[in-house]
């Protein structure tokens, strides 16, 4: 019973260096990420509003960009970026008015 107790401990051991060792995540790359504030459909379902927000580190902002994705197509285009802090989009205005502006 006790070598056993033994080869298992020498196992365990031997399990633990025998793994590889994740790639230390840095500073930056724990800062600098992506979050989407808002989401929504088009009334068709063609089209899917994102609104992203990451950092900028050069101007030492939040840059926000608004991004139309065409779902049949799967293609997205930036419709606006501001590098200000205030949210840029306010979820009263409808859904067309940004197809509009997409599509000038």
């Amino acid at each position: 019973m006790l070598i056993q107790l033994y080869l298992l401990l020498i196992l365990q051991i031997l399990s633990c260096f025998a793994t590889e060792a994740k790639p230390k995540l840095t500073f930056d790359e724990f800062f600098d990420y992506t979050t989407f504030p808002f989401l929504k459909f088009s009334p068709t379902g063609q089209h899917l509003l994102i609104q992203t927000r990451h950092p900028s580190w050069n101007a030492s902002v939040y840059e926000n960009t608004l991004w139309l994705y065409d779902i049949q197509n799967q293609t997205k285009k930036a419709c606006q970026r501001s590098s200000f802090g205030a949210e840029m989009w306010n979820s009263r205005i409808s859904f067309q008015f940004v197809i509009l502006l997409h599509y000038l």
